[in-house]
């Protein structure tokens, strides 16, 4: 007669001791933190389970690590639109007295994606419309 299994202890998951990090449960990390596969597209891609990929997740380690990468991603691609943007409005500063709209819209996108404080987006656009209208006035 065959010995009886085990149960799992789920609490044994939660234990950072046990975790091991390997590159299946990297590169799941890395896929759920883009927020661009499910969890069927992860199972192909990787060969697992979903017990294996829900046993995953119910570690802390690796959810620290999806919610680490997810922020680094966001703030690369909000880098990136700013960069993008501060280019555009570089090219146009020249030419604001003639193309005066498409500066502001430049400038209104930038307040929008810039870091969230205490300012409301309005306020920082009308803060940046009034020294830009009155820069325009010295000149």
């Amino acid at each position: 007669m065959a010995a009886p299994r085990k149960k799992r202890n789920k609490e044994i998951l939660k234990n950072s001791k046990v975790f091991k990090w390997t590159p299946a449960r990297r590169k799941a990390a890395e896929m759920l933190s883009t927020g661009l596969y499910t969890f069927e597209q992860i199972q192909t891609e990787l060969r697992i389970t979903t017990p294996t990929l829900w046993e995953w997740k119910l570690n802390t380690i690796f959810l620290d690590e999806v919610d680490r990468l997810t922020l680094e991603i966001r703030a690369i691609n909000r880098a990136g639109r700013i960069r993008e943007a501060l280019h555009g409005l570089e090219m146009k500063r020249h030419n604001i007295s003639v193309d005066r709209d498409t500066f502001l819209d430049y400038l209104e996108f930038l307040t929008k994606i810039s870091p969230t404080d205490t300012k409301s987006s309005d306020d920082k656009l009308k803060a940046l419309i009034d020294a830009i209208m009155l820069g325009s006035r010295k000149s």
